[in-house]
């Protein structure tokens, strides 16, 4: 799992059974660009990484893990998100083996979507993968 230390602040402002929704505040350590103050791409990414697992992981027994398989990443438009991000993320189905997720980067403040996303994860016994 993504750890809490690459997107200080995280918290988690829902986590109920396949949704999540999860709430980045703005941080100048996520700017990627001081000229315009939007921030990094990677950083809406790994947000949208986070988001993605555990709206999986609240579907499962508490024995299971999960690993990213594939993570499609759409980038509408850039943001300075002064008021912090929230990432959104409902798990659409969940087979034996693999959970297929839609997510989205919202402005905490405005609501404009700023990054969408489709994911799936593979189910692993807890401790496995890297």
């Amino acid at each position: 799992m993504l750890a809490d230390h690459l997107l200080p602040g995280i918290e988690a402002l829902q986590a109920d059974t396949g949704r999540v929704v999860l709430h980045l505040p703005f941080d100048p350590a996520l700017v990627g660009d001081p000229r315009t103050g939007h921030v990094h791409g990677g950083v809406l990414t790994a947000l949208l990484d986070k988001a993605v697992r555990l709206a999986v992981l609240c579907r499962l027994p508490a024995d299971e893990g999960v690993e990213l398989l594939d993570l499609r990443v759409d980038h509408l438009r850039a943001t300075a998100a002064r008021a912090g991000l929230q990432s959104r993320a409902v798990c659409r189905r969940l087979t034996a083996a693999i959970g297929f997720v839609a997510a989205d980067v919202v402005e905490a403040d405005s609501g404009v979507t700023v990054v969408t996303a489709a994911g799936s994860v593979l189910r692993t016994a807890d401790g496995e993968g890297p």
